[in-house]
């Protein structure tokens, strides 16, 4: 029986009389009997902690009994336990308790800056315990001083033990009362160190199952693999992939779902020949599957829906709700690597072409879906998109066309030979005839109409937006307040500066009328003058530091920069009550009553000619003529010029890399419609005449020279 097994046992046998004999001193036979009772409690509580981590339990239900059965032995006010992950990073695996210990920021609690400090500080020490294999005792705000390094900013001793071995990969934390002698605090810790030796016992024993659970997996990937690339028939490695990659995965159900153009059909269900394409359950997995194609990112159900966008949880829900499936998820199957090693596309990324289709895994028994369920699925997901590209690739459109033709002689024989001839000569003629006959070359481009004279409004200072004095669409004078901010930070400093000041000033007062006394020494007079001086000094530099906070909360009133319109809509409920920081952008002004221009995209690979065209038109002295429709008004066809050319390209939105491009309208043409700011235009920039096969395939041809041309 240890030291702390004994200065617990006074705290758990406390009380055991009771009623009319509270106030009586215990005997000590009384005594020895409880503390016998305690220690064989304790005996009891490690036993039960030692045989379970002998088992295969999951690593969340032994850390839960371990934390909690230490706490119970120790009579501590709470524990955790931290485990190291990947990135470097303590995380919380299970607690007792921990709320109490101060380090958790409380809801509307005014000190939140300070907790956030202790958690910092308190994050160093564990770092730290794992340097140290024999455990740590740290007394109740204990430490340095400095924000930067490790320190116990609790109430309570901290007694830190690392679990892992010669390689600590997780800390024991126990949260004890303070006040015991250093033999009792000592005891805590020894009886930590036994407990982190079991837990250091099933940590070891994990990873060793973890390993054998890795072999196993790589030979039945192994047999996934041989299995899934055997075949390119697509509706066979379909099948495969559902059939073989569920084994795999071990999950309830997986559904394959294909994607044509941008509709998405399931191909394939596990454990079913050919799946009933009328069923509830098809129809809610396609509609599903559709769904999580479209967004591009993986997509794990457990429960809780709320994280993810509107259309897939309706479609989850649907699904559920027919399936009764605990655990969804869908996996987006993009084409792989190709033969050159480029970087592969990521499904967010990734164009429409690119996306296969998706893997749909289904669980019915729990809830949840553990690590190494996880991790095979990753692997069946990138094998099944290699697999499926390939046999899709394999059979093209025009592959049995050109299979047939190469086993056919109804081309070849002598009688068909005068007709073969005349389609050749009909071919010939047509491609001739692409390169021979001119026509206009226009590249299109999207964009907006937007007045010229625009200006957005900036957070000078940080605070909370209290007042909104405009409207969407209200007519704004310059310099005419528009919003109203509130810095309750920027209020107490000019409050404390205010009162340091003052109360610096009566000292000046005070100072200067001890100085006037005529009985007065006169070395006491210029040790008052220097004084004076000093505190002088002082009141200029808070007058100064008041100032500047002054012109600070001047900036929390933002103006208008222009004389305009406001162009942002509902800036009202978009920006009332809520906080805001500096450099955020909150409206924008406009002058719709000047000039306007649209603001076209372009794309970046079509700058080449666009460059080219408007070099030729320098040189005759006329800008590059644009040709455009409204959304509003796409019944008429609009004629501007460029104006103004972005030298960079930049990433906006689905478009990718584009270049700015500012085009001036013909005001004439706009007199008698409605305009209004953000309207969507099409566009096309007129780049001189070109051949009429160049104008129908100029993107084929460009994408000829960059991918396959380029790489030969």
């Amino acid at each position: 029986m240890s030291t702390a097994e004994a200065g617990n046992t006074t705290d758990r046998t406390s009380g055991v009389t009771g009623g009319a004999e509270a106030t009586q001193q215990a005997s000590p036979d009384a005594e020895n009997a409880a503390i016998a009772g305690a220690r064989q409690e304790i005996r009891a509580l490690v036993a039960e902690v030692a045989q379970l981590s002998k088992t295969d339990v999951a690593a969340e239900e032994f850390y839960e009994v371990l934390v909690g059965r230490t706490v119970s032995a120790l009579a501590a006010v709470g524990g955790a336990l931290w485990t190291l992950r990947d990135d470097g990073v303590l995380s919380l695996e299970f607690q007792v308790n921990y709320r109490q210990t101060g380090l958790v920021e409380e809801p509307g609690v005014s000190d939140a800056q300070l907790v956030s400090q202790n958690q910092a500080r308190h994050g160093r020490l564990l770092r730290r315990s794992l340097d140290q294999p024999h455990g740590t005792l740290v007394a109740p705000h204990s430490g340095s001083t400095g924000d930067a390094e490790a320190a116990n900013p609790t109430d309570y001793l901290l007694i830190l033990a690392p679990l892992g071995g010669d390689q600590p990969t997780a800390v024991l934390e126990i949260f004890q009362r303070p006040g015991a002698g250093p033999v009792t605090q000592r005891g805590y810790l020894r009886f930590l160190l036994q407990m982190s030796e079991i837990a250091t016992d099933f940590l070891k024993s994990r990873r060793l199952r973890q390993f054998e659970d890795r072999q196993i997996l790589w030979g039945q990937l192994n047999q996934f693999t041989q299995t899934v690339h055997r075949s390119l028939d697509p509706r066979r490695a379909a099948f495969t992939i559902a059939n073989e990659g569920r084994r795999l995965i071990e999950c309830d159900r997986l559904s394959l779902a294909t994607c044509q153009g941008r509709r998405c059909r399931i191909t394939a269900v596990s454990n079913q020949d050919t799946p009933d394409k009328r069923s509830n359950v098809i129809t809610s997995l396609t509609k599903l599957a559709q769904r999580v194609v479209a967004t591009g990112e993986p997509v794990w159900f457990t429960g809780d829906s709320r994280r993810l966008s509107p259309q897939v949880e309706e479609a989850i829900d649907s699904h559920v709700d027919i399936s009764h499936a605990k655990a969804i998820g869908i996996l987006p199957l993009v084409r792989p690597l190709d033969a050159d090693g480029d970087e592969g596309k990521d499904a967010a990324k990734a164009k429409p072409k690119d996306v296969l289709g998706a893997l749909v895994i289904e669980r019915f028994d729990e809830a949840r879906f553990h690590e190494g369920l996880l991790h095979r699925a990753e692997l069946v997901r990138q094998h099944s998109a290699t697999a499926l590209g390939n046999a899709l690739d394999h059979h093209g459109p025009l592959m049995p066309l050109l299979r047939k033709m190469g086993r056919s002689r109804a081309v070849t024989s002598a009688r068909s030979v005068p007709k073969t001839l005349s389609v050749l000569v009909a071919v010939v003629l047509a491609v001739a005839s692409l390169f021979v006959i001119p026509a206009d070359f226009q590249l299109e481009a999207r964009g907006t109409l937007e007045p010229s004279i625009r200006r957005d409004l900036f957070v000078q200072e940080p605070g909370l937006v209290t007042d909104v004095f405009a409207k969407h669409g209200e007519l704004v004078a310059e310099g005419m307040p528009l919003v109203q901010l509130r810095s309750r930070d920027l209020e107490v400093q000019i409050t404390d500066l205010t009162g340091r000041r003052l109360a610096t000033e009566e000292q000046i007062a005070a100072m200067r009328r001890a100085r006037n006394d005529p009985r007065l020494p006169a070395d006491e007079r210029d040790r008052l003058a220097s004084q004076l001086k000093e505190l002088q000094g002082t009141f200029d530099s808070l007058s100064g530091q008041i100032e500047l906070l002054e012109t600070k909360r001047d900036q929390l009133t933002l103006k208008s920069p222009i004389a305009g319109q406001v162009i942002t809509w509902d800036v009202s409920n978009r920006l009332m009550r809520r906080p805001v920081d500096k450099g955020q952008l909150l409206m924008t002004v406009a002058d719709p009553a000047g000039p306007w221009e649209l603001e076209l995209q372009m794309r970046e690979d079509r700058m080449g000619h666009i460059a080219r065209a408007a070099a030729q038109a320098r040189k005759e002295g006329e800008p590059l003529a644009v040709e455009y429709i409204m959304a509003t008004d796409p019944g008429e066809s609009r004629e501007g010029k460029v104006v103004r050319i972005q030298s960079a390209a930049e990433v906006r939105g689905q478009e990718g890399n584009t270049v700015l491009i500012r085009v001036s309208p013909d005001r004439s043409q706009l007199e008698n419609v409605e305009l209004r700011p953000g309207a969507t235009v099409t566009a096309k920039i007129h780049c001189g005449r070109r051949s009429l096969g160049y104008v129908w395939f100029h993107d084929v041809i460009a994408f000829v020279n960059s991918k396959i041309l380029f790489r030969l």
